[in-house]
């Protein structure tokens, strides 16, 4: 009947009526609703900091006396409401709770309560949320107290307490107490400064996240279910956009809790980002979830995590119907590398420490000496960068005279796998590289089985391959971007100069860079390369070649300053030549200089003053001072000689003086519209306008001009 009534009225009839009710209902819940700014009045609290970080506490500190109640720093007579995390009953202290016995008239409650108390605005029943366990005195009963932190047990947990008067009967408690303080941490969170949470103090905060090394680590956790899963599905560039995220959240010693935080992390972009800020608001990442129900996914996972097996290979065994271990012994046709794989899939899966390296690198090495004692041997990966963990083993070997490097591999794993170091071989010898790749393990009991990895190569080629096989990923990833950059290209063969490519593809290799050192290669790549280096606050990579701390800072991203006279030109030596040097230069900035050097930077101030804008335009006497200052921000500019097509200006003629782009100065009022740019300026159309038209030409290949940084090869001159 109601909506035959409605069906017949007329929307705005209906609307009036939803605006009424609304209101109505919001007039009732006022009503009804306890006033929230006093609920705490008389209170007095004080919170048992055990498994609470300094952030949470500061913003219930902050909640509570918002709402007129009194936050306690010290556990005193005082105190009537004390506050315990959910699980920290067995690690409360005997002098704390020596302390708790002696307030008779103090209320003992979980932090749910406040949680639930602030969630609902309302000053909730305590009963359900007191903490009963033996030892100590009941809420609400005389008696003497014991503490007994042995037999801890909560009498009345959260998500099993009865609905009181102040409970919505449509709402249910979650039992954990964590996701409801990731709510209260998302509702109040814009009142916290992050900055001073964590600057202060000397590491206590980062120890206060459940034991954790990393600040961060709950957020780490959750990008490496996401880096992983994409992995398994071979989504390489979502894969290598968590891994710089994940290695980025690694290196910062502070936790990150807020949108400006993450905006300042460099490796974190913008989705990446909102998926964190989804974490803090519910506790967890929905595509990580996802992936931890995904058969498809977790089959992927389960079949990776087999040496030798790829994505590729993975997604043939799930099409065939393959989802267990089991499967794939019984049914799938395994190569022989998969086979050692899947046979010492748990023990390649286990981290090798430091110490275990050592001692099988000097097995090797005490081998390969008895062979010759030319041999240069080193140890690379992981172990050369001192982590204390590391995933396989990898061996660096090359001899002096050029070619022994060789012979010697076949005789060096022959000699060690008969002694039973060697278990199983992977592959042997590929093209002029020799390369070894196999199982090893220590000869004591119990030792586990390990990944092997052993390189030969020629003399020459020794420096870029320790460089290489140094790593990290991202290192190398970087300094190959550097070398491209320069026109240059670099492998573990060796560094070239002159390289010339087609888009991706190389066309001329270039001349080959002679280099005896890793330090040769950073000096021809312009980086510094120092023995001690302190490391930069937001290093882009961390490189510690020869077991030494050696930091490779950010690599400035701005463009350098070209060098116009090693491509054969100066300041008196335009390309555009003129029949008759002019007595001044009109210039035009139609470029911000802030993503230039400083040099540019300064030199752009002292031109066009402390604050240049596009479009400043400036006039410059034809000195040899003014023109190198000019030369050196010539890029910036749109430089023109000031003609005068009806003659020089007079005093009197001042006021009728008409200065163009074009550096044509007009000086007779009957003149001026017999140019077209006038004209234009007549017609009202702007300079802007007028300026692109003129020089979009002649920069950037017809792209506009006017833009904060449009960046350009460095080698490219306007001249």
């Amino acid at each position: 009947l109601i909506y035959s009534v409605l069906h017949l009225l007329h929307p705005t009839v209906i609307r009036t009526l939803f605006t009424l009710v609304t209101r109505g209902c919001l007039f009732v819940h006022s009503k009804l609703e306890p006033i929230c700014a006093t609920m705490f009045s008389g209170e007095t609290f004080y919170l048992v900091p055990e498994n609470v970080i300094r952030s949470r506490i500061k913003i219930f500190k902050e909640q509570v006396e918002q709402n007129d109640g009194v936050w306690n720093e010290s556990l005193d007579s005082s105190v009537t409401i004390l506050l315990l995390d959910d699980e920290v009953d067995k690690d409360l202290s005997d002098e704390l709770c020596r302390k708790i016995n002696n307030l008779s008239h103090t209320k003992i409650v979980r932090l749910s309560w406040l949680v639930a108390s602030l969630k609902r605005n309302a000053k909730l029943d305590c009963t359900p949320y007191a903490v009963q366990f033996p030892g100590f005195r009941k809420h609400g009963h005389e008696g003497s107290v014991r503490p007994n932190t042995e037999s801890l047990e909560e009498h009345s947990p959260p998500h099993k307490r009865p609905r009181d008067e102040h409970t919505d009967s449509s709402e249910n408690e979650t039992s954990s107490v964590s996701s409801e303080l990731e709510e209260v941490i998302h509702i109040f969170i814009a009142i916290v400064n992050s900055v001073e949470q964590f600057t202060s103090g000397n590491g206590a905060a980062r120890g206060e996240r459940q034991g954790s090394a990393n600040p961060n680590q709950a957020i780490i956790e959750q990008l490496k279910v996401l880096a992983s899963g994409y992995r398994s599905i071979n989504d390489r560039w979502r894969t290598y956009a968590y891994d710089n995220a994940i290695r980025a959240l690694e290196n910062c010693d502070y936790p990150i809790t807020s949108s400006e935080q993450l905006r300042s992390v460099r490796g974190i972009g913008k989705r990446i980002a909102e998926k964190i800020e989804d974490f803090w608001k519910s506790g967890n990442i929905g595509k990580a979830e996802e992936f931890k129900r995904n058969e498809h996914v977790q089959a992927l996972e389960l079949f990776n995590s087999i040496w030798g097996v790829g994505p590729v290979t993975s997604e043939q065994w799930y099409a065939q119907g393959f989802r267990t271990l089991d499967d794939i012994r019984q049914k799938a046709q395994l190569t022989h590398q998969q086979k050692i794989g899947l046979k010492y899939r748990d023990e390649f899966l286990k981290n090798i420490p430091r110490k275990e390296v050592a001692q099988i690198a000097h097995l090797v090495q005490d081998e390969l000496m008895s062979i010759d004692e030319g041999y240069i041997f080193e140890v690379c990966g992981s172990y050369r960068r001192e982590e204390p963990f590391s995933g396989d083993i990898d061996i660096l070997i090359t001899h002096p005279d050029g070619s022994s490097h060789r012979k010697v591999l076949p005789l060096l794993v022959q000699r060690l796998s008969d002694k039973g170091y060697f278990t199983d071989n992977l592959t042997e010898h590929k093209g002029d590289v020799h390369k070894y790749m196999g199982v090893c393990r220590l000869p004591e009991e119990g030792s586990l089985h390990r990944r092997i990895d052993i390189l030969a190569v020629p003399f020459d080629e020794f420096p870029t391959s320790l460089l290489y096989n140094t790593g990290s990923a991202q290192f190398v990833r970087s300094i190959n971007g550097r070398a491209k950059s320069m026109g240059m290209r670099l492998n573990m063969h060796g560094l070239r100069k002159d390289v010339k490519r087609e888009g991706r593809r190389v066309v001329d290799r270039g001349q080959r860079v002679d280099v005896d050192s890793e330090a040769d290669i950073f000096h021809h790549l312009s980086l510094k390369w120092r023995d001690k280096m302190a490391k930069p606050p937001r290093a882009c990579f961390v490189y510690k070649p020869l077991h030494k701390y050696r930091y490779l800072p950010r690599p400035d991203v701005r463009p350098p300053d070209f060098d116009y006279e090693a491509a054969g030109s100066s300041p008196d030596d335009f390309e555009e030549k003129l029949e008759k040097a002019p007595k001044l230069w009109v210039a035009w900035l139609y470029r911000k200089p802030s993503q230039e050097t400083r040099n540019v930077r300064q030199i752009t101030k002292e031109l066009f003053g402390d604050e240049p804008r596009v479009l400043d335009m400036k006039v410059f006497k034809n000195t040899p001072y003014w023109n190198r200052q000019l030369w050196k921000i010539k890029h910036l500019i749109e430089i023109n000689p000031i003609s005068f097509p009806h003659g020089e200006p007079t005093e009197a003629d001042i006021p009728y003086v008409r200065l163009l782009p074009s550096g044509e100065c007009l000086v007779n009022k009957r003149v001026e519209n017999q140019s077209p740019i006038a004209e234009a300026v007549d017609d009202g159309k702007s300079l802007e306008t007028l300026i692109n038209r003129r020089l979009k030409a002649k920069w950037h290949r017809f792209d506009e001009i006017l833009e904060d940084s449009p960046w350009s090869p460095p080698n490219q001159s306007r001249f």
